[in-house]
């Protein structure tokens, strides 16, 4: 009977690995409607930090993957405009950085919709 059940265990114990790793993959994932750009996005990974919260909200994430990146990486939304025409924006957030290099911050840019040049660049420095 012994010899029946080490299979077995086997199997639970390979799904319970195979369910953590995929638990930790939703984490590591960039959050919905968010996406990786800049100049070296591939350098960079981006998920949710359930234990750094803000009003109950879990905050985003945003480090690299490579001890030293040659460019730099955003976290970033792109969403058409058309509902803040003529209306002032208000653009705000908690920031938290850990070995940031260079420059860390906060930064909103509206495109023109004929062309990819901004035509409005806000940036804050914390």
């Amino acid at each position: 009977m012994l010899n029946n059940s080490r299979p077995m265990l086997t199997r639970r114990r390979t799904s319970l690995v195979v369910l953590m790793a995929c638990s930790i993959a939703l984490q590591a994932a960039v959050p919905k409607g968010w996406l990786i750009a800049g100049s070296r996005p591939a350098d960079y990974e981006s998920g949710t930090d359930l234990t750094a919260a803000h009003n109950g909200h879990p905050s985003a994430y945003l480090k690299s993957i490579t001890p030293q990146v040659p460019g730099f990486g955003t976290l970033m939304q792109d969403f058409r405009a058309d509902h803040y025409l003529g209306k002032r924006v208000r653009f705000s957030a908690f920031v938290k950085t850990e070995t940031a290099q260079d420059w860390a911050g906060l930064w909103m840019r509206v495109d023109k919709e004929s062309n990819k040049s901004p035509s409005t660049t806000c940036r804050a420095d914390p």
